[in-house]
């Protein structure tokens, strides 16, 4: 079944930080879909050419789960590697680590730092985190263990790409963002444990 997406310019546009990156900051479209698996509404936003959720996902699905089994839908569901693969509504995806340094390069990063493992950047997380310039409020959702237990909301977000990690087995690129960090963190991590999702429209 396919999503039903509706765009919808909402109020004025407002513009991308871009981190002391010397193009001009582009406008910024603001929209919503509509999944029509379980009628969720997610808002999106348009950043460097492309149309991302706004908002983290919330689809029940195996291999998913709410921080602490508690629902709270601005938080999202935490999936594991292989279920976020297939966890977007149709016409959507996991975004890739390439289509992840394309954000980051849209909000201001250099195109050879976001190839870099660890913090880099300047102040993209900053712009990325809720109430963040780039409109995309990502949550610190936390993480869930492999071993089932949780740890790290309110502290750091995670969030998967759909990329794996072709020198070391049975892991796959992610991203953080941390309370206290204006820069984005870039590494692997094993594919059982559960991080949060965003989409990207194909």
């Amino acid at each position: 079944m396919k999503a039903t997406v509706r765009n919808i310019l909402v109020g004025t546009a407002f513009l991308i930080g871009l981190g002391g990156a010397s193009s001009t900051p582009s406008l910024q479209d603001v929209s919503q879909i509509t999944d029509s698996r379980d009628g969720q509404t997610y808002k999106t936003v348009r950043i460097g050419g492309k149309e991302w959720f706004a908002e983290n996902l919330t689809y029940d699905m195996p291999n998913s789960y709410f921080y602490q089994n508690q629902k709270l839908k601005s938080k999202g569901r935490l999936y594991t590697w292989e279920a976020a693969q297939k966890a977007c509504p149709e016409g959507w995806h996991l975004p890739t680590d390439e289509e992840w340094q394309e954000l980051e390069v849209a909000l201001g990063m250099s195109a050879d730092e976001a190839k870099d493992i660890g913090y880099r950047g300047t102040d993209q997380a900053k712009q990325l985190k809720v109430k963040g310039s780039s409109g995309m409020n990502l949550p610190l959702g936390g993480f869930r263990h492999t071993d089932g237990s949780f740890g790290g909301a309110g502290e750091n977000g995670y969030y998967w790409t759909a990329t794996a990690d072709p020198h070391t087995a049975g892991t796959a690129f992610r991203r953080s963002i941390n309370a206290a960090e204006d820069k984005v963190y870039r590494t692997n991590h094993e594919v059982t444990y559960a991080y949060s999702c965003r989409c990207v429209k194909d």
